[in-house]
Protein backbone atom coordinates (compact mmCIF):
# COMPACT_ATOMS: atom_id res chain seq x y z
CA UNK A 1 0.00 0.00 0.00
CA UNK A 2 2.66 2.58 0.81
CA UNK A 3 4.28 1.76 -2.61
CA UNK A 4 1.28 2.47 -4.25
CA UNK A 5 0.63 5.92 -1.96
CA UNK A 6 4.20 6.81 -2.91
CA UNK A 7 4.24 6.41 -6.16
CA UNK A 8 1.23 8.76 -6.47
CA UNK A 9 2.43 11.30 -4.78
CA UNK A 10 5.36 11.43 -6.81
CA UNK A 11 3.55 11.60 -10.20
CA UNK A 12 1.72 14.38 -8.77
CA UNK A 13 4.35 16.12 -7.84
CA UNK A 14 6.00 15.84 -10.96
CA UNK A 15 2.84 17.17 -12.53
CA UNK A 16 2.68 19.67 -10.47
CA UNK A 17 6.26 20.81 -11.58
CA UNK A 18 5.48 20.36 -15.29
CA UNK A 19 2.61 22.40 -14.62
CA UNK A 20 4.78 25.23 -12.96
CA UNK A 21 7.74 24.70 -15.26
CA UNK A 22 5.29 25.28 -18.52
CA UNK A 23 3.36 28.25 -16.81
CA UNK A 24 6.69 30.11 -16.22
CA UNK A 25 7.77 29.40 -19.72
CA UNK A 26 4.89 30.99 -21.32
CA UNK A 27 4.83 34.01 -18.73
CA UNK A 28 8.42 34.54 -20.18
CA UNK A 29 7.34 34.37 -23.67
CA UNK A 30 4.04 36.36 -23.18
CA UNK A 31 6.35 38.60 -21.64
CA UNK A 32 8.64 38.62 -24.91
CA UNK A 33 6.10 39.10 -26.93
CA UNK A 34 4.55 42.34 -25.47
CA UNK A 35 7.83 43.83 -25.89
CA UNK A 36 7.52 42.89 -29.70
CA UNK A 37 4.13 44.93 -29.60
CA UNK A 38 5.37 47.96 -27.86
CA UNK A 39 8.43 48.24 -30.38
CA UNK A 40 6.39 47.35 -33.04
CA UNK A 41 3.76 50.11 -31.84
CA UNK A 42 6.86 52.87 -31.39
CA UNK A 43 7.67 51.98 -34.98
CA UNK A 44 4.20 52.63 -36.07
CA UNK A 45 4.50 56.38 -34.96
CA UNK A 46 8.22 57.03 -36.20
CA UNK A 47 6.79 55.58 -39.53
CA UNK A 48 3.86 58.36 -39.09
CA UNK A 49 6.25 60.89 -38.21
CA UNK A 50 8.50 59.63 -41.11
CA UNK A 51 5.54 59.97 -43.63
CA UNK A 52 4.80 63.76 -41.89
CA UNK A 53 8.56 64.52 -42.83
CA UNK A 54 8.21 63.49 -46.81
CA UNK A 55 5.85 66.05 -47.38
CA UNK A 56 8.11 68.59 -46.33
CA UNK A 57 9.40 69.66 -49.91
CA UNK A 58 5.77 69.48 -51.43
CA UNK A 59 4.47 72.06 -48.60
CA UNK A 60 7.54 74.45 -49.54
CA UNK A 61 6.99 73.92 -53.18
CA UNK A 62 3.33 75.21 -52.26
CA UNK A 63 4.64 78.45 -50.99
CA UNK A 64 7.22 79.28 -53.78
CA UNK A 65 4.52 78.46 -56.46
CA UNK A 66 2.50 81.07 -54.94
CA UNK A 67 4.39 83.31 -54.94
CA UNK A 68 4.97 82.82 -58.23
CA UNK A 69 0.92 83.04 -59.01
CA UNK A 70 0.64 86.10 -56.78
CA UNK A 71 3.68 88.07 -56.97
CA UNK A 72 2.73 88.99 -53.78
CA UNK A 73 6.30 89.21 -51.81
CA UNK A 74 5.01 90.67 -48.22
CA UNK A 75 2.55 87.39 -48.12
CA UNK A 76 5.02 84.85 -49.38
CA UNK A 77 8.13 86.76 -46.75
CA UNK A 78 5.66 85.49 -44.23
CA UNK A 79 3.99 82.41 -45.61
CA UNK A 80 7.81 81.35 -46.01
CA UNK A 81 8.69 82.17 -42.75
CA UNK A 82 5.40 80.29 -41.12
CA UNK A 83 6.54 77.08 -43.35
CA UNK A 84 10.02 76.73 -43.12
CA UNK A 85 9.61 77.42 -39.23
CA UNK A 86 7.08 74.17 -39.02
CA UNK A 87 8.69 72.19 -41.80
CA UNK A 88 11.72 72.78 -39.56
CA UNK A 89 10.27 71.17 -36.94
CA UNK A 90 9.13 68.32 -38.61
CA UNK A 91 12.39 67.13 -40.06
CA UNK A 92 13.87 67.81 -36.29
CA UNK A 93 11.04 65.36 -35.35
CA UNK A 94 11.64 62.61 -37.92
CA UNK A 95 15.54 63.04 -37.33
CA UNK A 96 15.01 61.80 -33.50
CA UNK A 97 12.62 59.29 -34.61
CA UNK A 98 15.46 57.96 -37.19
CA UNK A 99 17.24 54.61 -36.12
CA UNK A 100 20.73 56.11 -37.10
CA UNK A 101 21.20 59.86 -35.94
CA UNK A 102 22.45 62.21 -38.27
CA UNK A 103 25.63 63.72 -37.91
CA UNK A 104 24.92 67.21 -37.90
CA UNK A 105 21.61 67.58 -36.39
CA UNK A 106 19.25 69.87 -38.53
CA UNK A 107 18.43 72.51 -35.85
CA UNK A 108 22.10 72.98 -35.61
CA UNK A 109 22.82 73.24 -39.28
CA UNK A 110 20.08 76.47 -39.57
CA UNK A 111 22.66 78.28 -36.56
CA UNK A 112 25.89 77.54 -39.08
CA UNK A 113 26.76 80.96 -41.51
Amino acid sequence: MNNIRSKIIINVVLLLITIIVIVGMEFNNLRQLAKIQDDGAKRSADAVIAEVGARVGLSLYAVITDAIIRHDLVATAREWAEAKALNLKRLDAVAKAADTPLILPIANRRKQP
